[in-house]
């Protein structure tokens, strides 16, 4: 993973008025990473889980994000169903509905890539 340099981002998933920022790259191959987003919600209920992606020409051509609510992460639930990713950035926005996500110093969310690119190494040395 690395920060790109070959685009300058997106102004979908900003708040308050924040600057556009480059993006996170994840490279190739990704058929077996998956990237963790720990994400304590203590003092939280009513929890959606959004951000923007797109993929390039060599990217994953599918995600599905999944959450797990302990701190061993052997549970995992789908947020989602797996979706194809667009070659244009998009929101990708999911409501929790789990009261055990709520107020959870353990929860976090896990994006898993899939797809024939997976399986390259494009954009990496091997």
């Amino acid at each position: 993973m690395d920060r790109s340099s070959n685009t300058d981002g997106t102004l979908l998933n900003t708040q308050a008025n924040a600057l556009s920022m480059k993006c996170l790259r994840l490279k190739n191959p990704l058929q077996t990473q998956n990237l963790l987003i720990k994400t304590p919600s203590v003092g939280y209920t009513d929890l959606v889980f959004s951000y923007a992606t797109m993929r390039s020409a060599g990217g994953a051509e599918y995600q599905q994000v999944f959450y797990a609510t302990n701190a061993t992460q052997d549970n995992w639930t789908a947020l989602s169903a797996k979706y194809i990713v667009s070659n244009s950035y998009e929101i990708k926005t999911f409501q929790l509905t789990d009261t055990a996500a709520y107020n959870n110093e353990n929860l976090v969310f896990k994006i898993v890539f899939s797809g024939d690119n997976t399986l390259t190494y494009s954009g990496k040395t091997a």
